[in-house]
C-alpha cells in the first residue's frame, strides 16, 4: 500500500487504464452486432477488425516521435481525443454504410493503440517515480496493481455493453431488431465508450510526472543508486561515502575512504568516428591512470549489428510498439522486460565503480551518467562533423563512403537506444559533461592537452597513480 499511496502518477495512471480498457470492451462486446445489425452483414465485421488492426499498427510505429516532440501525457491525451472522436463517429455512421466504418474503426485503432503504448511507457516512469519517493523499488507490485485495474476495467466494459444492449430490448439469436435494440448496440459501440474514454483523459490531465521532472528523477535515483553501491562495497553509512563540500558542480560521491586520497577519473562518450579509441588511452597515460575501452567495442557492434546487442531493427521496434498496445494482457512481460534492463544496468553500476576506485580513463559504459557526481571526475563528450567523422572510419577500417555511413549511423543510434533502455538518459545531452569538444577542430593532441589540462585545473589537489600503467579492463 505504501508503493500506491505515494505514488500519485500511478493511481491516475491506473484510473485512466480503467476507464480506457472499459471503453474499449465495451465497445468490444457489441461489435460484432454492431456490424450484423447496424451495417446489415455480421460478415463486414473481419474488414472493421483489420482497419482496427491497421490503425493500431501505425500509430505503433509514431509513438516514439510523439513521446519525444509532445511528451508522453500530451500524446496519451491525443491519442484518447482520436479515439472519442471514433466512438462518436461509430455511433452516426448510416445504416449499412460499410466505406464510413471501416474510417471509423480506423480511428479506434489509432487511438486505442495509442493510449495502451502510451500507459505502459508511462507505467516504467512510475516504477522509477515510486523508488524515488519511498525508497523501494517494486516492479512486479506496480505492474500487478496495473495489471488488477486494467482486469477490472475489462470486465466491466463487457458487461456494460450487454448489459446495455439488453436495457434497450435486444433479442438474442433474433434474425433482426427493432429501431430501440439498434439504437441501444449504436450507444453501446459509440457513446458509452465516448464518455469512459472523456473520463480516462480527463484522469490523466492530473498525471504529474512530465520529461523535466522525470530527467531529475532519474538523475537523482543513479546518485543514490551509486552511492549505494560504494557503501556496499566499502562497509559503511551512505552518508560516509558522501561529501558535503562539493566544487558547486554536484561531485559529492566518495569513489574511496578519505584516507586514501582522490585519483582521476575522466568519462568519455563519443559520437562514432571522434576519435576516443586514440585520445582515451593518451589522456590516461598522461594522467597515470588505467585506460577503459568501450564494453562493445565498434568493431563488436559492426559484427553482431544492433539487433544482438538491443533487438533494435525498424521491425523489432515496431513489434514491441504493437505488443505492448494491444489489449491482451501484456502487463507482465512489460514487467519482466523493465526488471531484466535494471538488473543489467545495476550490474554495469558495479562494474564501473569498481574500475573507477582506484582511477581510470572510461570510455562509454554510460559512465557520465554513473559517475556523474563522483569526487574527482570529470566527464567528456567527442564529436566532430559527419564528413570528416566517415572519412576517420574509411581510413581505420578500409570501408567504403556509404559502408562507413552506415556504421556510423548504426552504432550512433544503437549506444544511444542502449542508454535509454537501461538507464533512460540520452547520452547525447550536452548537460551531463564539462567538456564537450569538436574533434574535427583540433588534433587529436590538442585534444588530449585540453582534457588534461581541464582535468588539473579543476582539481589542482587530485593525486595521480605513478609508474605503468594499469592493465586495461573490458
Amino acid at each position: 500500500m505504501r508503493m500506491l499511496r505515494h505514488n500519485r502518477p500511478l493511481i491516475v495512471l491506473c484510473l485512466a487504464a480503467f476507464f480506457l480498457l472499459a471503453a474499449i470492451f465495451t465497445m468490444n462486446a457489441v461489435g460484432l452486432y454492431y456490424a450484423r445489425h447496424v451495417l446489415g452483414n455480421a460478415g463486414w465485421f473481419t474488414f472493421l477488425a483489420l482497419a482496427q488492426t491497421v490503425g493500431t499498427v501505425a500509430i505503433a510505429s509514431l509513438v516514439p516521435g510523439i513521446t519525444s516532440r509532445y511528451g508522453k501525457r500530451n500524446g496519451y491525451l491525443g491519442a484518447a481525443v482520436v479515439a472519442i472522436v471514433a466512438f462518436v463517429l461509430i455511433y452516426f455512421v448510416p445504416d449499412g454504410n460499410l466505406a464510413i466504418a471501416i474510417f471509423a474503426w480506423f480511428l479506434f485503432g489509432i487511438g486505442s493503440g495509442g493510449t495502451n503504448a502510451l500507459m505502459f511507457s508511462m507505467q516504467a516512469d512510475t516504477v522509477d517515480y515510486g523508488e524515488w519517493r519511498t525508497g523501494l523499488r517494486a516492479e512486479g507490485g506496480s505492474y500487478s496493481v496495473l495489471s488488477f485495474i486494467r482486469k477490472t476495467g475489462q470486465g466491466v466494459g463487457g458487461w456494460a455493453g450487454a448489459a446495455l444492449i439488453g436495457a434497450f430490448g435486444y433479442v438474442g439469436q433474433a434474425a433482426s431488431q427493432d429501431a430501440e435494440a439498434i439504437q441501444g448496440i449504436r450507444l453501446a459501440t459509440g457513446i458509452l465508450p465516448a464518455l469512459l474514454a472523456a473520463a480516462a483523459a480527463i484522469v490523466m490531465i492530473w498525471y504529474n510526472l512530465g520529461a523535466a521532472e522525470l530527467t531529475t528523477i532519474v538523475r537523482e535515483l543513479h546518485a543514490r543508486r551509486s552511492e549505494g553501491a560504494v557503501s556496499t562495497v566499502h562497509g559503511v553509512e551512505t552518508g560516509r561515502v558522501r561529501v558535503k563540500e562539493a566544487l558547486g558542480d554536484e561531485r559529492s560521491l566518495l569513489l574511496r575512504p578519505r584516507e586514501r586520497g582522490v585519483l582521476p577519473v575522466v568519462t568519455i562518450f563519443e559520437r562514432e568516428g571522434s576519435g576516443a579509441s586514440d585520445i582515451g588511452p593518451a589522456v590516461a597515460k598522461k594522467l597515470g591512470v588505467r585506460h577503459v575501452p568501450q564494453k562493445f567495442s565498434s568493431d563488436m557492434v559492426a559484427q553482431f549489428g544492433p539487433q544482438a546487442l538491443v533487438s533494435d531493427t525498424a521491425f523489432d521496434r515496431w513489434l514491441r510498439a504493437v505488443s505492448y498496445s494491444g489489449t491482451q494482457d501484456s502487463d507482465l512481460a512489460r514487467a519482466l522486460d523493465v526488471a531484466e534492463d535494471y538488473s543489467i544496468a545495476e550490474r554495469n553500476r558495479r562494474e564501473l565503480l569498481g574500475l573507477a576506485v582506484d582511477g581510470a580513463v572510461i570510455e562509454g559504459r554510460n559512465g557520465a551518467l554513473v559517475l556523474g557526481h563522483a569526487v574527482g571526475s570529470l566527464h567528456v563528450r567527442l564529436t566532430a562533423p559527419v564528413r570528416m567523422r566517415i572519412e576517420r572510419v574509411m581510413s581505420k577500417t578500409g570501408l567504403s563512403q556509404q559502408e562507413a555511413a552506415e556504421r556510423i549511423a548504426t552504432e550512433d543510434r544503437v549506444r544511444a537506444e542502449m542508454s535509454r533502455n537501461l538507464y533512460q538518459w540520452d547520452p547525447n545531452t550536452d548537460e551531463y559533461y564539462d567538456l564537450v569538444i569538436n574533434t574535427g577542430t583540433v588534433t587529436y593532441a590538442q585534444v588530449v592537452d585540453m582534457i588534461v589540462g581541464y582535468y588539473r585545473a579543476k582539481y589542482p589537489d587530485t593525486e595521480e597513480t605513478r609508474g605503468t600503467n594499469p592493465t586495461p579492463e573490458g
